[in-house]
């Protein structure tokens, strides 16, 4: 979000991990895959071989964006009806459209990607999902989406990585500017701060506005219908928030534009707001949380967990959530703790244990967030419905954080991620500014 300024206590970017989000190592806004059953529809083979758009001297197929589309579908959570894939035509095409942008520019400076760099993403993918080493397409394509529209995606986001990051090399991030930030935090201390999720659909063209905020209508209509917030901007943003599933980390409430201070002035935490008009787009926005700069952030509070889950249908009905939950209830009354917790599955029909490991409390989903947030080590939360799952959790361990300045080598990278983000923005617009695109469908 231009002018959110230093985030203060966002830490590393973060990726969804099934139900959890963790931290992301390569700062790629690598697709989430989420692991439920899906009924995608056919491509239709007569529609394959046509032009969907021209960009420069390269075509997108139809083919190409019915291929996209089902990605997006199964990786999201839309709805998959005939409706959903018309809602969303417009806006995948676009990414398309700038995909082939970026390959292009990619192919004119040199810049290559190996089959080797693809195949340490899916590894990288594979381990932040839980999926078996070398399983990844395999597992995608069991649910009928496409595996190759997942490999151009990542081919595609790694070259444009390295053209965006070729023209950082010249950036000196000085020990004065990070002087200056700690400085500015240290004064903004016990001030209101808000940490939002975006979804940025940017206007290069103000003869597109109208078009532009009717696409962003549409994804808060799917995000209301239950399509994830955060896969939606990974697959939609145009911010370079887009690879931290929109995550843009704690800003004090002053320091953001002041259309979006007002938008988002009495929304509680888990709101959607929006879309919001602001400078350069139209934006989406996820309020995750409140507080007061530089006191001690509950979200950073570390948790090691462990989870019962019982799935639900993909379209379930009121009774099967009521069944589900009735049986979480009585598993979670067999728990005294972690010991226990595996044992307390396998006494419960349809039950699944996972050991999840120790995460932040702010890379928990919304709803996990909220039902562990007051738990202490040895609790047990309450059935909760997160990600077509009914979830129990387990608390094994806990350890609360104290309030401190963040250290001066994550104020330099933030300060980067920003130098980043403008680069990003200026060198796709840029891009779109000369080149010839011809929108066929």
């Amino acid at each position: 979000m231009p002018g959110a300024g230093f985030h203060s206590g966002g830490g590393r970017p973060r990726l969804h991990q099934r139900l959890i989000e963790t931290r992301a190592d390569m700062r790629l806004g690598f697709v989430l895959i989420l692991l439920f059953p899906l009924a995608l529809g056919p491509v239709l083979a007569q529609d394959a071989q046509r032009i969907a758009a021209v960009v420069n001297d390269k075509a997108v197929s139809t083919f190409d964006l019915i291929e996209r589309i089902e990605l997006v579908i199964g990786t999201t959570g839309l709805e998959d009806s005939p409706a959903s894939r018309e809602r969303i035509r417009a806006q995948v095409l676009r990414t398309l459209i700038d995909e082939q942008l970026e390959l292009q520019e990619a192919e004119r400076l040199g810049i290559e990607v190996t089959e080797a760099d693809v195949q340490v993403a899916l590894r990288y993918l594979e381990r932040q999902n839980d999926i078996p080493e070398g399983r990844m397409i395999e597992a995608l394509e069991a649910r009928g989406v496409p595996g190759a529209a997942l490999l151009k995606q990542i081919d595609a986001e790694l070259k444009w990585s390295r053209v965006v990051r070729s023209r950082l090399r010249t950036v000196t991030i000085t020990d004065a500017a990070v002087d200056e930030v700690l400085a500015r935090l240290e004064a903004s201390r016990g001030r209101p701060e808000v940490r939002l999720a975006e979804i940025v659909l940017a206007v290069d063209d103000p003869s597109q506005d109208a078009e532009v905020a009717a696409n962003a209508r549409r994804l808060v209509d799917e995000i209301r219908r239950g399509a994830n917030f955060g896969a939606v901007a990974r697959q939609f943003s145009q911010a370079a928030s887009a690879r931290t599933s929109g995550d843009i980390g704690w800003t004090l409430v002053d320091q953001l534009p002041l259309e979006v201070q007002s938008a988002v002035a009495d929304a509680p935490e888990g709101s959607l707001v929006g879309p919001v008009a602001t400078r350069g787009g139209h934006t989406v926005l996820l309020v995750l949380g409140r507080r007061k700069a530089l006191e001690p952030d509950p979200g950073a509070a570390r948790l090691d967990l462990e989870l019962i889950a019982l799935p639900l249908p993909d379209v379930s009905t009121q009774e099967q959530e009521d069944e589900q939950t009735r049986r979480a209830e009585q598993a979670a009354e067999r728990v005294t703790g972690c010991d226990d917790a595996e044992a307390a599955a396998e006494a419960t029909p349809t039950a699944l244990h996972r050991d999840l490991g120790t995460f932040q409390l702010r890379d928990l989903v919304p709803e996990l967030r909220l039902a562990a947030a007051d738990l202490a080590a040895g609790d047990v939360s309450r059935p909760v419905i997160a990600g077509g799952i009914v979830n129990v959790l387990i608390v094994c361990s806990r350890t609360d954080p104290s309030g401190a300045l963040p250290s001066r080598k994550e104020v330099r990278d933030s300060l980067l991620d920003q130098r980043l983000e403008l680069i990003a923005r200026g060198y796709l617009r840029d891009l779109r500014r000369v080149a010839f695109v011809d929108i066929r469908l």
